[in-house]
């Protein structure tokens, strides 16, 4: 079986993690994802594209220096595991033209599209769901997805990241969403991440909360399937190996993929995709 965790952030992922991290460094995880049985993992460090811009992030974010140090990996483990040099956009659509300036610069294997705020409110992570109403909470869904309608226009991005990333704070403050009145808007948005060629990505970290919530959910990954969608990518999103693990949850998930209608999983190689198999 091909086991593939395309959202791993490492030391370079600076803004949430300290340099000198030795569960974050490259060849840590690497030794991991191999003990975890993965074949192939993408290091995708966080690059929140309007902070950088804005100039309101804290660190600055060194792509070269995580590009020098993946290309390192890729040689030592040639033959143990496929090592993709990527990276996460948050944000892309907001400024777009220093996305492909970024591009010219650098030579990503992948790239994932993230949405973690939108412009004048804060990141999903900070709202009091618990205190929101039904209606204040599908109102924030309902304009996150128009940004992610945005983000589907990044020529650059490969594979939308946890596109219902509030899920699991809403999850976690106790409340649900009610997906169903979504559905036609969500429709939309595959149909045009199919007519773009990305990737949905199933996000594994919200597991270690929740046991049984993947970011898309289960009915939501079923509606992609419904709606044509066939690129699926898988990612753990853990920070160094002594946060959610390399692998959590992705070999437990192959299953419902393949029990929805998915017979493959894609990875992205040098910007291209890559259809694996999922045997059963």
């Amino acid at each position: 079986m091909y086991y593939a965790d395309c959202h791993i952030h490492s030391i370079y992922s600076i803004e949430e993690i300290p340099p000198d991290d030795p569960s974050a460094q490259i060849d840590t995880i690497c030794d991991a994802a191999v003990a975890a049985g993965m074949s192939e993992i993408a290091i995708t460090d966080h690059y929140e594209v309007n902070l950088i811009v804005e100039e309101k992030d804290r660190k600055k974010a060194d792509p070269e220096a995580a590009r020098e140090a993946v290309e390192a990996a890729k040689e030592k483990y040639a033959g143990r595991l496929h090592v993709s040099f990527g990276v996460e956009l948050g944000q892309p659509e907001e400024y777009p033209e220093h996305v492909e300036e970024l591009f010219s610069k650098i030579k990503f294997d992948y790239a994932l599209g993230s949405l973690h705020t939108m412009p004048g409110i804060q990141d999903f992570a900070f709202f009091d769901y618990a205190n929101m109403s039904q209606e204040e909470i599908e109102d924030l869904f309902d304009l996150s997805l128009k940004y992610l309608m945005t983000i589907c226009d990044v020529p650059q991005v490969n594979s939308l990241a946890h596109f219902n990333y509030m899920h699991k704070f809403v999850r976690a403050a106790g409340r649900e969403m009610d997906f169903g009145k979504h559905y036609e808007p969500l429709r939309e948005l595959y149909r045009k991440m199919i007519r773009n060629g990305k990737a949905l990505e199933v996000n594994t970290q919200s597991m270690c909360v929740c046991s049984d919530l993947t970011l898309p959910c289960h009915e939501l990954i079923r509606l992609y399937r419904e709606t044509g969608g066939e690129m699926v990518t898988f990612g753990s999103d853990t920070h160094g190996i002594d946060d959610y693990g390399i692998g959590n949850g992705i070999k437990s998930t192959y299953g419902f993929l393949a029990d929805t209608g998915f017979r493959y999983i894609t990875v992205f190689h040098e910007g291209k995709p890559v259809m694996e198999r999922i045997d059963r």
